[in-house]
């Protein structure tokens, strides 16, 4: 199980309320678990493991450095044809988030 605690330390911003519930009662899926994309659903086949939610912020950001000052994007799941799930945080208002898919 993922301490998301020391994640946040980690990543340096307060997870949202929402997603953390969310990401407790899905966290192993056995069965479908389903993530709204603006007004589009998807499902979700896996979360990352707490290393890739670094190491994927870290790639997201590598060569635009400038933009971490915005907020930070975590990466916590894929999809069956590897399509990545992010959202982005900003840094100055921290409730407010993204999420949006990445093609894998």
């Amino acid at each position: 199980m993922i301490n998301l605690f020391e994640l946040e330390d980690q990543l340096g911003v307060t997870l949202p309320q929402d997603f953390v519930e969310w990401f407790k009662q899905y966290e192993d899926p056995e069965d479908v678990a389903w993530v709204d994309v603006e007004g589009v659903p998807y499902s979700i086949d896996e979360f990352y493991g707490p290393g890739h939610f670094l190491e994927g912020m870290d790639t997201f950001f590598r060569g635009r450095e400038e933009y971490k000052a915005y907020g930070v994007v975590v990466p916590f799941a894929f999809d069956t044809t590897l399509n990545g799930f992010c959202f982005f945080i900003q840094k100055i208002v921290r409730r407010h988030q993204k999420f949006f898919k990445t093609e894998g």
